[in-house]
């Protein structure tokens, strides 16, 4: 798991590459150094206000973003954190807490005995990806033209979620999480 190049294509490829910084135009805004950063933090934000996309729509563009490999290896470990919280508190499939303890521990080690879970497992944590690109986009990105807009539009995102969660206990915090998905 995470050892191999990932592929984002359609829209959510367009949507990846104006949140990240552009090697070529470096005058773009952007407020992510890496497509694996954009990668990381909509694994959250998906996971906190989106629902999996399983089903892209790729027929409104072509484009494509690849994470390399490489990425994913020096961020193992955190996508490895991120892909078992996901797997803990997704509750779009209907399984029991042992079976999502299992999905989340489990699982990903016995990709000999249970292919098509892990297969399952890895589209339902992109489908996170997938939802949380286009939650980052819709709130941060779209209609922003310079890093400022970028940064008040995040500012505004992050007051947003300090309202939302700040006076809950842990305890509630995980309640709301778990009733928003």
């Amino acid at each position: 798991m995470f050892d191999k190049d990932v592929r984002i294509q359609g829209i959510y490829a367009t949507h990846l590459k104006s949140l990240a910084r552009d090697m070529v135009n470096s005058k773009k805004p952007y407020l992510f150094d890496r497509y694996i950063d954009v990668y990381m933090n909509a694994a959250i934000i998906g996971l906190l206000e989106g629902k999996p996309e399983m089903h892209p729509d790729y027929s409104t563009t072509k484009d494509t973003a690849q994470i390399f490999a490489a990425a994913f290896l020096t961020e193992r470990y955190k996508c490895e954190f991120l892909y078992r919280l996901v797997m803990l508190l997704d509750d779009s499939t209907g399984l029991t807490n042992e079976q999502k303890i299992d999905r989340a521990f489990k699982d990903d080690g016995n990709v000999d005995k249970c292919p098509e879970k892990m297969v399952a497992n890895e589209k339902l944590f992109l489908g996170y990806v997938l939802a949380g690109i286009e939650i980052l986009y819709e709130k941060i990105g779209e209609g922003a033209t310079s890093v400022d807009d970028l940064c008040l539009n995040a500012y505004a995102m992050m007051e947003n979620y300090q309202d939302k969660w700040n006076n809950l206990t842990p305890e509630e915090c995980l309640k709301k999480a778990l009733r928003s998905n």
